[in-house]
């Protein structure tokens, strides 16, 4: 059981996934919904597909509870973040319609790195074998979507077009 984390308190592997679950649709709609009503039409469009990176990790933990795939094939390595992430200020506020992309970038990049780092002390603080492949899997899950965001914020903000 989970010790001392608020709602993942006494949690068992199906009430943990289905926590996840409720991340992921949280990331999805607020991406999807910046998509909606961001100004820069290209903005906009990389909303819309950081939304379906968060759509598919929320499948991906249904078919998980649906008994359709295991936790093996979850994130299968842990992937080797670029340390952007270290740059940026952990409390940056949710962009609204007006974002830029450096903004969109480090918001998200912040955001999977948060979502790594709780799946981090979730995977400390159980006991449940089973649980702790979970976490771990999920951490490294939200790693690969920070490796996505930090290389393309060094290929579009700090190297240029």
């Amino acid at each position: 059981m989970v010790r001392s984390l608020g709602r993942w308190q006494e949690m068992d592997f199906r009430g943990a996934v289905e926590r996840a679950v409720k991340m992921e649709e949280a990331s999805y709609n607020f991406y999807a919904n910046l998509a909606d009503v961001v100004e820069d039409r290209s903005i906009a469009e990389f909303a819309k597909e950081l939304a379906e990176w968060e759509l598919s990790h929320k499948e991906k933990l249904l078919s998980l509870l649906d008994g359709e795939i295991s936790t093996e094939e979850l994130g299968k390595q842990l992937p080797q973040t670029l340390g952007i992430a270290e740059l940026f200020d952990e409390d940056s506020h949710a962009p609204g319609k007006d974002v830029k992309l450096e903004e969109l970038l480090r918001f998200g990049i912040t955001k999977e790195k948060k979502a790594a780092k709780l799946y981090e002390s979730l995977k400390i603080a159980v006991d449940d074998p089973v649980l702790v492949e979970l976490f771990d899997k999920l951490r490294s899950e939200e790693l690969t979507h920070q490796e996505k965001l930090e290389k393309l914020y060094e290929d579009m903000i700090l190297e240029g077009p």
